[in-house]
């Protein structure tokens, strides 16, 4: 059995972090794919050919792990 797509690669920051700091550390991870540089940058970095960038995930994204811990009782 399969599981739907799952997330991965998340970056998070701890909830007391200076939000100008969380600010500038999303702007970096969301605008990295942005040119071809940034491309070469993650590809190289992540060793994955298709891998262009991050995206700003939302809570929705979770429910393919949060349906597959229920399924097990977690």
């Amino acid at each position: 059995a399969f599981s739907a797509a799952i997330p991965s690669d998340s970056i998070t920051v701890r909830h007391n972090l200076d939000p100008k700091v969380t600010a500038q550390i999303k702007r970096v991870f969301l605008t990295w794919g942005s040119s071809p540089k940034g491309v070469a940058e993650i590809r190289r970095t992540y060793g994955l050919a298709k891998f262009t960038g991050f995206a700003e995930a939302k809570s929705s994204d979770y429910d393919p792990v949060r349906e597959a811990f229920k399924k097990v009782g977690l």
